[in-house]
């Protein structure tokens, strides 16, 4: 007669299909990676781990490169006034423009973390490349600093990679 013990014994159930990383059989020896045997250890992945490319998340992507953009500007319009050594600590670190570009950076990394959560990485980090486009034509718009004709060459050739990865 076995004793009894105050827990049952348990026996462990494999993975149900929901669960989003499962490794398929594999066997358990010295094989070199190549064959087949280590060929047959793969991960299924769940659609929740890569989500499909949607134009919500195409249009966060978008709305994060503007506020990027713009607070690049509004960070230019500040380095003036909180380079001057003669104002305050306090004031030059509350200066409109910069608390404006915190902020906005601010609601860009929401914006962004939004558009991860809806779409595929690899789109949305190209188009966060047309930063490189839209800053420099706002620069141009705001400032008034002139983009060389180099600058226009770089920022066409990153817009044409964004649309050649983003389809």
């Amino acid at each position: 007669r076995q004793p009894q013990t105050a827990h049952p014994v348990r026996t462990i159930r494999p993975l149900p299909d929901s669960f989003p990383i499962r490794l398929r059989s594999a066997k358990c020896t010295h094989e070199p990676a190549y064959s087949p045997a280590m060929r047959s250890l793969r991960l299924r992945r769940s659609p929740y781990l890569d989500p499909p490319m949607n134009w919500t998340s195409l249009a966060l992507a978008v709305a994060s490169v503007l506020c990027v953009s713009v607070a690049r500007i509004l960070f230019k319009q500040a380095a003036p006034s909180f380079c001057d050594m003669a104002a305050g600590w306090v004031a030059r670190c509350l200066q409109p423009p910069l608390v404006a570009a915190i902020a906005l950076h601010a609601v860009a990394t929401a914006l962004w973390l939004l558009a991860l959560g809806r779409g595929r990485l690899v789109v949305i980090y190209s188009v966060m490349a047309a930063s490189c486009f839209v800053a420099p034509m706002l620069a141009w718009v705001r400032l008034g600093e002139q983009p060389s004709a180099r600058t226009w060459l770089g920022s066409a050739l990153v817009l044409a990679g964004v649309a050649i990865a983003a389809r």
